[in-house]
């Protein structure tokens, strides 16, 4: 892992938005994500140092076999040589054997160059994905609910039910399930019934999960669930990345709770 990470660190040492990650955050990242060193591939130099590298994760979204990009970076010094769309087309073989019909990745909406990049490469542009990052204020659930830390294995199936958005995949299900050991989910409740979920990296701040049943929204539960995830972070301010454009609930209750856009991505899959 530590050739990984030192080549991941200096790739993205000039990205527009910086990623400063320890190993073991790193290796959580990946792990999260569902990283498959087999489905991955990496460019050396003579010396035998990694300066390209292409970190895949393998799994199920959409009901499907998918791989993930879930890292591309080349090290200064060795960019504008056809590097990525190299380890791109090396990739492709094992991501078919292990029956991938799909590629999904990312990409922020500000990088034209790489996204007509990838364009060229097979990806087209699926939905905008938006990010957001703040401190949400002090908030008490209303009188008929009540906010308490959950199971998140026998919650997250529940709370799936709660929209009819699909989660980017390193906030769908099965990314949660990878990573459950470093979340923390909390869920309110009414009646005994699950109404809401709220699940939160508390190292990261990193929420992957917040959703209200749609007849409970408007009525505070949302920014209750916030203000508990933020109680339970680590981090100075909670961050919610991926959060479809068209998700409206979402976006409204994160801005009415002081949580403010950072970028915007693009999401991209080209079949397999």
């Amino acid at each position: 892992m530590g050739v990984l990470h030192g080549a991941f660190v200096e790739a993205v040492a000039d990205y527009a938005v910086p990623m400063t990650l320890s190993v073991g955050r790193l290796e959580r990242l990946l792990e999260r994500r569902g990283f498959d060193p087999e489905a991955s591939v990496g460019a050396f130099d003579g010396d035998g140092r990694l300066v390209a590298f292409l970190f895949n994760g393998v799994g199920r979204w959409r009901e499907r076999k998918a791989a993930y990009d879930t890292g591309t970076g080349v090290v200064p010094g060795y960019r504008r040589r056809g590097l990525s769309k190299r380890l791109f087309e090396e990739a492709l073989p094992a991501l078919r054997d292990r029956g991938c019909s799909i590629y999904v990745l990312e990409v922020l909406q500000e990088n034209e160059a790489a996204r007509k990049a990838y364009r060229r490469v097979g990806f087209e542009v699926t939905r905008a994905l938006l990010c957001f990052a703040g401190r949400p204020p002090e908030a008490a659930p209303p009188p008929e609910a009540a906010v308490r830390p959950c199971r998140l294995e026998r919650r997250l199936e529940q709370a799936a039910a709660f929209t009819e958005i699909v989660p980017s995949w390193q906030n769908d299900g099965d990314s949660i399930h990878r990573g459950a050991t470093h979340l923390e989910a909390l869920g309110a409740f009414a009646g005994g019934a699950l109404v809401g979920l709220g699940v939160v990296e508390p190292e990261t701040g990193d929420v992957p999960c917040l959703v209200v049943a749609p007849e409970r929204r408007r009525r505070g539960i949302g920014a209750a669930l916030l203000a508990a995830l933020r109680s339970h972070a680590v981090a100075t301010d909670l961050r919610l990345l991926n959060v479809d454009e068209d998700d409206v609930a979402t976006r409204g209750l994160l801005h009415s709770s002081g949580l403010d856009p950072t970028v915007s991505q693009f999401e991209m899959i080209r079949r397999i």
